[in-house]
C-alpha cells in the first residue's frame, strides 16, 4: 500500500513495515503508537477518495477488535476497540460512507490443532454476522445475521438514501477451501474437490431485513474502482474459471445492476493470479492489471486490459520466467 513517499507491506497478524518504493528496501516496521507496536494490521485496508486509510485488526485469543483511522501519510488519527466474541481467521472488512462493517464468516476453532489453518473449521449451523460500527465514535450500532457460510475477500460496501446497507463477497458455501490451500502452503498440493465462491450481493434493509443476490459464475479477489470505496458501484472485477479445471484461467467484471458479465479466458494452461483495477488520471476509465502464470512453459505474464472491455484481451503482455 501506498503510504506518502513509502510502501507499506502488510500481513494481519502484526504491524506494517515500510519500505522503499524503488529499492523495495526494508526501512523497518511501522509504529503508529508506542502502545500499538506489533498488534494486528490487516492486509485488507481501505483508502476513501480523500486519502484516509481504515484498517482493522483481530486479537484472537481475546476476540476483540482495534480499528484504526489515519491520513494519507500514515498518522494515526483515531484507533479503537470493539468486543466481537470472535476468535477464528478475519481476513477483510468493508467501510461505507458512515460505517465499519466487520463481517464474521461461519468459523470456529479447535485449539488442539496443530496449526493455525488447521484449527479454522466450517460452523455449519452458525450464522454468519454483520456488526455495524459508526466510523465517528466506533460504537456498535446494530448486528445482522446471513445464512452459513465462509468468505476470504469482499469488493465494497454503501449505503443508499434510506439507510440500506450493500455489500458483496465471494462466498463460499464452506471451508473446504482451506484444505486445498493446506496442501499448497506443505508442498503437496491435491486433487481439487473443493468448493468455489461466486460473488454475492449482501443488502442489509432499514429495517434489519437481510437478503443475498448471487451471480453467476466463480469468483475470487474482487476489486472495484478505488474512488468508490465506501459509495455505491456498479462494476465488480474479480479473477473466474470453471469447476471442471485444475485452477482459475479468466478475468471478469460483473455488472451488479445488469448482471452483464465481460470476460476473458486466459486459457486452460494459465492459473490466473490477483488482478487490480488502477484509475487513470482525470476520470479517464481505468485500467485491469494482474499475472497469470503459464503452466506449460513456467513463465508468467503481467496482462493490462481496458477495465471496460476486458472480453477485448490485453492491450499489452509481458512475459518472464517464474523464479524457480
Amino acid at each position: 500500500m501506498p503510504v506518502g513517499d513509502d510502501i507499506w507491506a502488510l500481513w494481519e497478524a502484526g504491524s506494517a513495515h515500510s519500505m522503499n518504493p524503488e529499492t523495495l528496501e526494508t526501512h523497518g516496521r511501522v509504529t503508529l503508537d508506542d502502545g500499538l507496536k506489533g498488534m494486528p494490521f490487516s492486509a485488507h485496508p481501505k483508502v476513501e477518495a480523500d486519502g484516509t486509510i481504515w484498517n482493522f485488526g483481530l486479537d484472537y485469543s481475546s476476540g476483540k477488535i482495534i480499528i484504526y483511522r489515519l491520513n494519507s501519510m500514515g498518522k494515526l488519527l483515531k484507533v479503537g476497540m470493539v468486543e466481537s466474541g470472535y476468535h477464528a481467521m478475519l481476513h477483510d472488512f468493508l467501510i461505507t460512507s458512515k460505517h465499519i462493517l466487520l463481517i464474521l464468516p461461519s468459523l470456529s476453532v479447535d485449539p488442539e490443532a496443530s496449526s493455525f489453518m488447521k484449527q479454522q473449521k466450517f460452523a455449519k449451523d452458525q450464522a454468519m454476522k454483520v456488526m455495524v460500527i459508526d466510523k465517528n465514535d466506533f460504537t456498535l450500532k446494530s448486528t445482522h445475521e446471513f445464512p452459513p457460510c465462509f468468505l476470504f475477500h469482499f469488493g465494497n460496501a454503501w449505503e443508499d438514501k434510506d439507510g440500506t446497507i450493500r455489500f458483496d463477497g465471494c462466498r463460499y458455501p464452506d471451508l473446504k477451501i482451506m484444505d486445498v490451500l493446506q496442501g499448497v502452503m506443505s508442498g503437496h498440493p491435491r486433487e481439487l474437490r473443493q468448493s468455489f465462491s461466486q460473488t454475492v450481493l449482501f443488502t442489509i434493509a432499514a429495517n434489519g431485513q437481510t437478503k443475498q443476490d448471487f451471480f453467476d459464475g466463480l469468483s475470487e479477489f474482487p476489486r472495484i474502482y478505488p474512488s468508490k470505496t465506501g459509495l455505491k458501484n456498479s462494476k465488480i472485477f474479480s479473477i473466474s474459471g470453471s469447476e471442471q479445471h485444475k485452477w482459475l484461467h479468466s478475468v471478469r467484471s460483473v455488472n451488479i445492476d445488469t448482471g452483464k458479465i465481460d470476460e476473458f479466458n486466459y486459457g486452460e494452461e494459465y492459473l490466473v493470479e490477483e488482478h487490480i483495477v488502477v484509475e487513470k488520471p482525470q476520470n479517464k476509465g481505468a485500467w485491469f492489471i494482474g499475472t497469470a502464470l503459464h503452466w506449460p512453459t513456467k513463465k508468467s505474464c503481467v496482462s493490462l486490459f481496458g477495465a471496460e472491455n476486458i472480453a477485448a484481451g490485453p492491450i499489452a503482455c509481458l512475459l518472464y520466467t517464474s523464479p524457480s
